[in-house]
């Protein structure tokens, strides 16, 4: 287990990629996996390996394709920057799609995994032109939370209900589903999650990048206000005191 954090927004990682992520005593998300398939069932991704450091870094090889993952938590912002780039070294051109798969929580841990099924229905979902806003409906004695997940890539497609994204199976059945369209729809629906699935075509040699950001407040409108910020920092995010203390 790996913790990359600023002190106030921390992200729980695995070699695996898997994920938790926190604003204080606030769970905000889970599982926020990456895969990267060709149109035809080719390139996707067989080999990984990982690094980790003040940051994070995962990446995957296979039938040409390499697909590397940067996770990086910003100092003095309730957010994180996940940075994707996919480079095809093999033969012709090839197409396909980055598909990136969470579950919003919004809660305490404790609280989300003793009634996972109720927690789920006070969650809801909007479409804010450049991602998805997720919040939750406040019961009594409980603070509102908002999770903004923003992405910089114009011709996304994306879910929101667990059902429609990945039919039966759950995470493991990611692969199968992008067989599928997407619906892009939001709302309230009894499991939500989202995947958001970004069409990509690579010429040999060529390398595309992704950036797909999480950011949280008690508000909507503020979570999407540092989700933009964060989406404006420049590539490989802020540099951090780590990062001067080891330069």
């Amino acid at each position: 287990i790996h913790l990359v954090s600023n002190g106030a927004y921390t992200v729980q990682c695995d070699a695996a990629g898997e994920s938790l992520s926190r604003m204080g005593t606030t769970t905000l998300a889970k599982s926020l996996t990456a895969l990267a398939a060709g149109a035809d069932g080719t390139g996707t991704p067989a080999r990984f390996s990982h690094q980790f450091s003040n940051h994070a870094v995962w990446q995957s090889e296979g039938e040409g394709l390499t697909l590397t993952q940067t996770l990086r938590v910003p100092e003095r912002e309730n957010g994180e920057i996940r940075e994707f780039e996919l480079t095809w070294r093999g033969e012709g051109t090839w197409r396909g799609e980055l598909a990136c798969y969470l579950e919003p929580i919004l809660a305490p841990i404790q609280d989300y995994e003793a009634h996972p099924a109720f927690s789920k229905l006070f969650l809801e979902s909007a479409y804010t032109g450049d991602g998805v806003l997720f919040t939750r409906r406040p019961r009594r004695g409980d603070g509102s939370a908002a999770l903004a997940v923003l992405w910089d890539a114009v011709s996304a497609q994306f879910d929101t209900s667990r059902e429609i994204a990945l039919g039966r199976g759950g995470v493991r059945a990611l692969g199968r589903a992008l067989g599928r369209g997407a619906r892009s729809t939001a709302g309230t629906v009894l499991d939500p999650c989202l995947l958001a699935r970004f069409p990509l075509t690579l010429l040999p040699g060529e390398t595309r990048r992704v950036r797909l950001v999480l950011a949280a407040d008690g508000r909507g409108e503020d979570a999407v206000e540092t989700a933009l910020r964060l989406l404006r920092l420049p590539q490989g995010g802020e540099e951090t005191r780590l990062d001067r203390l080891l330069a």
